[in-house]
């Protein structure tokens, strides 16, 4: 552990190396040497500033010190951790930037703080900011719940930062490619270690055991597989074989964004948002971040809309597309992000078992938890975990609307009926949605096509029983000229209509 004088010395030289960066020549520094404890697992949090001695222009920082305890560090892959976010920072952060400035992008994408320096010596990892609580920017408390405008806020800045590396992959895949080869999937990571295994499978247990059987059989019976093979599960869903992948947050619970208010004393009048902690940067599909922080931060309300923020997040993806030069039909279908959803947020709803156990933690209590960690030797096996003091009736109450939201059937589509074609976009998309599957579990390759037959046949019996019913029932149907036209012109007669309505 760093005493507190190699601590300062530290911190002194690389808020010097900020001062360099920032071009001031002569200026004063101020360092707060009180670590802010329990706003994060995977660093200590530092505050300073410099004052620039002629303009007296003052620059607040926010600085992040990886830890030095050897266990720790190993436990939580701390190594590859700092490699990530400086390697986010300084290498990904200024190709976006760039590459929005190329295509003139009126509202860039301005929801991370400014990087200013890092050092990335091992063992001595720190990462240098520009403070942005001295602008306004605050947390929310852990423990509440996500309300309608949060939510819809961060959405909408997923789409935007989700969009722009799905562009630059479009455009330039081996740019892209340079920039995602050097990340270190840390998720994969954490598998490999048994105290991180321990944890996912006593909190699915945890999770399993305060659910009703009479109301949850079926998210019990899946619960069980993360109780008997936790590893294989969370493995299996970050194996991500799709091709809708871009550059992601990774970890994208409540304490790693910042909200800014017009109203601080009681954050009321949301205006916009910051991005924090990006040691988890992964390249995978969107619904990694999205079912991350909607599943451990929503409520029941929240879940029961989960489509109408779908949307707000596509709105925004293709806005930020379009303005990047892309079709984001082709870049990302639509229907590609609730295939994708349907079969990956369970990464969220697998990491919402543990995040919200901590969430109910007070401050206190996890500083002790950091602590312990500190401390531990490679036998604890993630003990420190299994005995924390919570919120026991909250926290069954949120697995109960987890659990609920996430087995609920949420993919409905209403088939509407247009003039020259019984089927609209939207239906057709459903279907090509749900084919797959049906295809993958029955082995049949015309699955889908039987699908879409049966329903067929059902639209237009039920056409040819309306049509019919308008009718007295003394009418022959023979004496009846009336055609239906398809969209190429194609001419049913209502023989025809009505002998299908017969079959």
């Amino acid at each position: 552990m760093s005493s507190g004088s190699d601590i300062q010395n530290e911190l002194t030289k690389v808020v010097n190396q900020a001062a360099k960066k920032l071009d001031l020549k002569k200026y004063s520094l101020n360092l707060d040497l009180n670590v802010l404890k329990g706003d994060g697992f995977l660093g200590e949090f530092y505050k300073a500033s410099i004052t620039d001695d002629e303009t007296k222009k003052k620059y607040d920082l926010a600085i992040k010190k990886a830890p030095t305890e050897k266990i720790r560090r190993e436990e939580n892959c701390i190594d590859a951790v700092y490699k990530n976010e400086i390697f986010f920072y300084s290498k990904i952060c200024p190709v976006f930037k760039k590459f929005e400035e190329d295509h003139q992008v009126l509202k860039p994408f301005n929801s991370i703080p400014e990087y200013i320096i890092s050092d990335g010596q091992l063992g001595k990892e720190i990462i240098v900011l520009k403070d942005i609580t001295k602008e306004g920017f605050q947390l929310r408390a852990k423990d509440l719940l996500l309300d309608d405008d949060h939510t819809r806020l961060i959405f909408k800045t997923y789409g935007h930062f989700h969009a722009i590396s799905f562009c630059l992959k479009q455009q330039k895949p081996e740019e892209f490619s340079r920039l995602t080869k050097p990340l270190f999937n840390i998720w994969k990571e954490f598998c490999e270690k048994s105290s991180f295994v321990n944890i996912l499978k006593s909190h699915a247990q945890t999770a399993y055991e305060v659910l009703d059987p009479s109301k949850h059989s079926d998210i019990m019976e899946k619960l069980k597989k993360y109780v008997e093979k936790p590893k294989e599960v969370f493995y299996e869903i970050l194996d991500y074989d799709g091709k809708y992948f871009g550059i992601l947050h990774g970890d994208c619970w409540s304490n790693n964004m910042m909200f800014k208010y017009q109203n601080t004393l009681n954050q009321s009048k949301l205006e916009d948002m910051s991005l924090l902690d990006f040691q988890l940067v992964i390249a995978g599909t969107p619904v990694y971040d999205l079912s991350y922080f909607f599943y451990t931060g929503g409520s029941k309300e929240l879940f029961d809309k989960l489509e109408d923020y779908l949307n707000i997040y596509y709105e925004s993806f293709s806005i930020s597309s379009k303005n990047l030069g892309n079709d984001p039909n082709e870049l990302f279908p639509r229907e590609e992000l609730t295939r994708d959803w349907k079969r990956y947020s369970k990464f969220g709803m697998m990491l919402s078992l543990l995040v919200t156990k901590l969430k109910l933690l007070s401050k206190e209590d996890v500083i002790d938890l950091i602590d312990a960690d500190d401390k531990k030797s490679k036998t604890d096996n993630g003990a420190q975990f299994f005995n924390l003091k919570y919120n026991k009736t909250l926290y069954k109450k949120r697995i109960e609307d987890i659990s609920d939201s996430f087995s609920r059937k949420r993919y409905f589509v209403n088939y509407l009926m247009a003039n020259k074609s019984p089927w609209c976009k939207e239906a057709i998309d459903f279907i090509n949605v749900i084919g797959e599957p049906l295809i993958a579990e029955s082995g049949h390759s015309k699955s889908k096509k039987f699908l879409f037959e049966r329903i067929s046949f059902a639209i237009q019996r039920g056409n040819a029983a309306s049509i019919r019913g308008t009718f007295l029932d003394s009418a022959l149907l023979s004496e009846i000229d009336i055609f239906a036209f398809d969209e190429v012109n194609d001419i049913l007669t209502f023989d025809e209509v009505s002998a299908t309505a017969t079959r």
